[in-house]
């Protein structure tokens, strides 16, 4: 039995834009499961290969395997199929895991292969430190800085100029309140929300007795990753959302209705 991790996989990982876990010639990777803890219906873990450890989500296709035993808390798996996301808001990632396989079951304690297991922000942090002013010291003790311009700007200037430079996506989340997930009640007005797709359904069609029609379901999750909201759209607003939609991807939604849902949920969000 392998009671061991693929080291550097994680950052070879992260430090490749265009990786793609479906690609035949890529190398194993096998992780450890890190602090797994269930959300909604499916469990976020930090995936540790000894040196390196990132935050990771499985898809509710693999909650069946957590809760028979398959896969656990710090036990090994071997990632087939998973996707690097962006946090939003964040410098740092996160791995979707679609299919694994369990390796080994829980090992006695975390794997270290270092002495000391350092994570993205703590590594960033590092990085921004080594790089300020204050590490530019010589020998004779001189503390180099560089020197810098100070041009007078007023706040409409700099807000022009901070959206004028931002991304589409960052320019839109300037101009409207994005609301937390766990801020929404059945009695809101207006709302705005930042999520990203966790789990998509199939379209389906239905018959009752106001009719005929088509519907589908999306879990989404928003940027603290604590807490579910299931989106359900009918007919019109299914067919023409239902191609937009894509596993991963982060949206803008707003406008829609509120129903409280079960347990797994914390809201339910139908559009018609």
């Amino acid at each position: 039995m392998q009671t061991s991790v693929t080291p550097d996989a994680i950052s070879a990982v992260l430090s490749n834009p265009s990786f793609d876990s479906s690609s035949s010639d890529r190398s194993e990777i096998v992780v450890q499961v890190v602090d797994l803890k269930p959300i909604g219906n499916r469990y976020t873990f930090s995936a540790n290969d000894g040196k390196t450890r990132v935050k990771a989500m499985f898809t509710a296709s693999l909650t069946p395997e957590i809760i028979s035993g398959k896969i656990q808390n710090l036990g090994l798996i071997r990632l087939l199929d998973f996707t690097v996301n962006d946090i939003s808001g964040k410098s740092t990632k996160y791995f979707l895991v679609t299919k694994c396989e369990s390796v080994a079951s829980a090992l006695d304690s975390e794997i270290n292969l270092e002495g000391k297991i350092e994570d993205e922000a703590g590594a960033a942090k590092r990085q921004k430190l080594d790089h300020s002013p204050m590490s530019d010291v010589v020998s004779t003790g001189i503390t180099l800085k560089p020197k810098q311009e100070f041009v007078a700007k007023s706040a409409s200037q700099i807000i022009t100029e901070q959206r004028g430079n931002a991304a589409p996506a960052a320019r839109m989340s300037m101009t409207r309140r994005v609301h937390p997930l766990v801020s929404l009640n059945p009695y809101q007005g207006s709302w705005t929300i930042k999520v990203r797709v966790t789990n998509k359904g199939v379209m389906r069609n239905y018959r009752n007795a106001r009719g005929e029609g088509c519907v589908f379901n999306v879990e989404l999750t928003d940027e603290e990753v604590r807490k579910l909201i299931q989106a359900t759209m009918f007919n019109d607003a299914a067919r023409k959302f239902y191609g937009r939609f894509q596993l991963g991807k982060v949206y803008y939604i707003s406008r829609g209705s509120l129903k409280l849902a079960n347990k797994q949920f914390k809201f339910r969000m139908i559009t018609r």
